[in-house]
């Protein structure tokens, strides 16, 4: 019963993972964001942390996912 849970809790955090994962090895750079601070994962670059102050005096999404250049679209934004 033991092994049951732990493997759906490692499918679970697999498919989770996926979104950031595949296009880091696909060679697209990848941005997570949590309030003020980025995350900016790229193959060449390897992996960049961002500080944003005015997220911490203003509102800003609560976290974001952004696949692709600075100009790309957000996927997953937070409330």
């Amino acid at each position: 019963m033991m092994a049951k849970s732990f493997f759906i809790a490692g499918l679970a955090s697999i498919l989770a993972s996926l979104p950031v994962t595949v296009p880091v090895i696909s060679g697209t750079p990848v941005t997570v964001t949590v309030g003020g601070i980025a995350l900016e994962i790229d193959r060449r670059n390897g992996v960049d942390i961002d500080l944003d102050p005015v997220c911490f005096v203003q509102t800003c999404p609560l976290a974001q996912l952004r696949i692709g250049a600075d100009d790309a679209p957000v996927y997953l934004t937070g409330v």
